[in-house]
This record gives C-alpha cells, structure tokens and sequence, in this order.
C-alpha cells in the first residue's frame, strides 16, 4: 500500500468538536466504477486493491477560516 504525504490545513478562528476524527488517505478510492464504495476492503469480496496509479490524488484536506 502506498500512503501519499498529505496534510490537514485548519484556519484560522475555527472551532472544531472534541473528539472530531479526520479521515485523510485511507478515504481514497476509485471514482470511475458503477460505485465509489471500496468493496475491496472487506476479505469476502475477493477484489484486489487498485493501485495507486487508478486513485485519484485530491491533494491536503483544507478547513477554512472562521469555520
């Protein structure tokens, strides 16, 4: 599995619930396919996991200003 260097961006005067979880690349998944769920994560489905050459790359996560 390949992780790509990315980051969480939080601005400036935000107020963000303890206890908040952000899901970064672990979320990524194929948007090309009749579904973008990742059945492939689950043992019974027998799917390969795509490379990651087929993933979409969306870049840092960005939480904006006075949010």
């Amino acid at each position: 599995m390949i992780l790509l260097a990315i980051s969480l961006i939080i601005g400036k005067l935000c107020q963000i619930a303890a206890g908040v979880n952000f899901v970064l690349n672990g979320a990524n998944h194929r948007m090309n396919a009749i579904s973008t769920y990742p059945f492939y994560i689950f043992d019974s489905w027998e799917q390969q996991i795509p490379p990651a050459s087929e993933m979409p790359f969306k870049g840092n996560a960005l939480i904006g200003n006075d949010v």
